[in-house]
């Protein structure tokens, strides 16, 4: 027994594989795009130029790397600086559909396409040189535009989601360090939103200005080290910079005067050369904590004088660039973390963060399988992580479900019970007195209440038994009374009973016709059998008979549908919930499917499928238990 029910658990495991398999596949085949539905674009169809508009749809491919190839990625071998150009070629000039489909795929490329659209923007800067007055000036100059727009879009860092749950006093440590992590993060981009801004009129734009963008943008990807000369002598500029050491009891104002002297005494000695010589000298000094709070304030007092904002700066400029450096000054009451993420900052800044995007062979062979959409599918599935919905913006799949599964619990489980325990006598009387005038009664009356369908039952229950036209003896609708959580627990449970009874009645009245012909039919075959009459001449009574010798083995056909009980509870049913106004599994599935909500769908369908496997096994399980003839060893 032990045995095979390890065996039929270990089957589950490559079953729901398969069924994980088919659902993955009928998801990604199905029409319309999912990430657009959370925007409200039913067509699907969002404004290339725009910026704010493709928040959500971008948040929402990448939890589920929809911009992600299927099965198998093959940007790191496949993907080359051709493909991206015609791209952006066809976004501007091409047809509006040729737009859509480029748009796409850059949102799609995401990181992958940012060394190649530096890679362009350089190239059509040195194309400017060349380009004559007219209209191939103006070409080059929309194509550069679209590019700086791109660089926004695709190179902002992924801020990870934190949830903490209801019942938690406080975040998790590991929670915590990403909650500061995304704080980080934040501040990061500050630079990208000062110039984000300037994109809202891009055919505004003034040449200084548009030349301040790119090269802000090739300098973050390729390193801020190329605009200044060789470093200075480093013990040199150290000793020059601590003749400007403030007095161990100055204060903010001293401090701050201190910092600007020796910033200014720099320049004048070493000029552009100073900065390379903190800066490397930071660099090689990584741990040293000390140091960075001494060098750093006078490092960013350095840049403000070496390479001061343009005048033609904007207000919203200005903010983001000295917001932006002072984050980079660091202080000694700082988290681990939060130094760590400013020594990032520093090197990416002086030595660029082009090693964020160019891959090795080893990571391009991790992307060819893992960097897909069945790969991150399959391990959110393992999980048990099914994200959020798209209908009920902000929820979990997971709280959803388990809020509608203890309406469609009850439902179905208190219908079953009470079903079985009508039909089976009903079964019993019917076989022990086959061909009798109730027995035919029965089976008529039985056969006419299946024959009616539930939203006619239903339909009739409400209007006879719930207005006060008629006779208002229960409740309309809904699963328990508003106001129910303040009830005592007999209180409530006597609600929730007041409320089940109609849909109960519409739920199983059917049933009870399918459960009674299968208890008849299966005693009729038992009590004709061998031991049955040995039993009766033995001069047991009939009663005897029936209920200890022939109930147990006419009853294993009805076994057979007790493995619907699990299915029924995340199924539901969506002709009664819906008449009812029962918040149910049934209604969730039904409006999920009608909503498009692919991850509440997807969801639904996996739970479904591992409890059809559970109540198929637990059915087999209880034939032993009926029948002691029956051996799984």
């Amino acid at each position: 027994m032990r045995s095979y029910f390890i065996k039929r658990l270990l089957l589950m495991i490559p079953t729901l594989f398969g069924i994980s398999i088919v659902v993955f596949v009928v998801i990604n085949l199905a029409p319309g795009s999912p990430a657009m539905l959370i925007t409200g674009s039913q067509g699907g169809q969002v404004d290339p130029g725009t910026v704010g508009s493709k928040e959500n749809v971008l948040i929402f491919k990448r939890q589920w790397n929809l911009d992600k190839p299927a099965i198998i990625n093959t940007r790191g071998y496949l993907l080359d600086e051709e493909d991206v150009s015609k791209h952006v070629d066809a976004m501007i000039w091409g047809s509006a559909k040729e737009r859509m489909k480029s748009n796409e795929e850059l949102e799609n490329l995401w990181l992958d396409a940012v060394p190649h659209l530096v890679s362009l923007l350089e190239k059509e800067r040195e194309a400017e040189k060349n380009a004559a007055t007219g209209p191939e000036r103006e070409r080059n100059t929309k194509k550069r535009l679209y590019l700086i727009n791109l660089l926004v879009q695709n190179a902002k860092r992924k801020i990870e989601k934190v949830r903490k749950d209801e019942d938690a006093e406080d975040y998790t440590d590991s929670q915590k360090r990403t909650l500061a992590l995304n704080e980080e993060i934040g501040k990061d981009k500050a630079r990208f939103d000062a110039w984000k801004y300037l994109l809202l009129k891009l055919s505004d734009l003034k040449p200084e200005v548009r030349d301040r963008l790119e090269r802000n943008w090739i300098n973050w990807f390729r390193g801020s080290r190329g605009l200044y000369p060789a470093a200075a002598d480093a013990g040199a500029v150290l000793a020059e910079m601590r003749k400007h050491k403030p007095a161990p009891d100055a204060g903010q104002a001293g401090k701050t005067k201190a910092v600007k002297e020796a910033a200014s005494a720099l320049s004048g000695r070493f000029g552009r050369a100073a900065l390379p010589a903190l800066v490397e000298t930071l660099l090689g000094n990584g741990k040293d904590d000390a140091l960075w709070i001494e060098l750093t304030p006078v490092a960013v007092e350095l840049v403000r004088i070496l390479d001061p904002v343009p005048s033609s700066a904007s207000p919203e400029e200005l903010k983001a660039y000295y917001s932006w450096w002072r984050e980079n000054i660091f202080s000694a009451g700082f988290s681990d973390l939060e130094k760590e993420y400013r020594r990032i900052r520093w090197r990416e800044w002086w030595e660029g963060t082009r090693s964020r995007f160019e891959k090795t062979a080893l990571g391009n062979l991790r992307d060819l399988f893992l960097e897909t959409r069945f790969a991150n599918y399959i391990s959110k599935v393992i999980f048990l992580d099914f994200g959020e919905s798209i209908q009920y913006k902000g929820e979990r799949v997971l709280d959803i479900i388990s809020e509608r599964l203890e309406v469609s619990m009850t439902f179905a489980i208190s219908g079953f019970i009470i079903a079985y325990i009508f039909s089976i006598p009903i079964g019993i009387y019917s076989a022990v007195f086959k061909d009798s005038i109730p027995d035919r009664i029965s089976t008529v009356v039985l056969f006419m209440l299946y024959a009616l369908p539930s939203f006619y039952v239903g339909t009739i229950l409400l209007t006879y038994l719930t207005t006060e036209e008629y006779l208002a003896i229960f409740p309309t609708g809904r699963f328990k009374s508003p106001g129910s959580e303040n009830m005592t627990t007999i209180e409530f449970v006597l609600d929730v009973a007041y409320h089940m009874v109609l849909p109960i009645i519409c739920y199983e009245y059917a049933s009870l016709a399918t459960l009674s012909r299968y208890a008849r039919a299966g005693l009729l075959e038992v009590i004709r059998a061998d031991y049955i009459r040995t039993a009766r001449a033995k001069g047991l009574s009939e009663p005897v008979v029936i209920l200890k010798h022939a109930l147990r083995n006419g009853v294993i056909p009805l076994l057979t549908m007790i493995g619907g009980i699990l299915p029924a509870l995340i199924g539901g049913s969506v002709i009664i919930e819906t008449i009812f106004n029962i918040d149910g599994m049934g209604k969730l599935m039904f409006d999920s499917i009608m909503g498009r909500d692919y991850t509440v769908v997807m969801a639904d369908a996996l739970i479904a499928a591992f409890l059809v496997l559970c109540g198929i096994l637990l059915s087999d399980l209880t034939y032993v238990l009926v029948d002691p003839r029956i051996s799984f060893d």
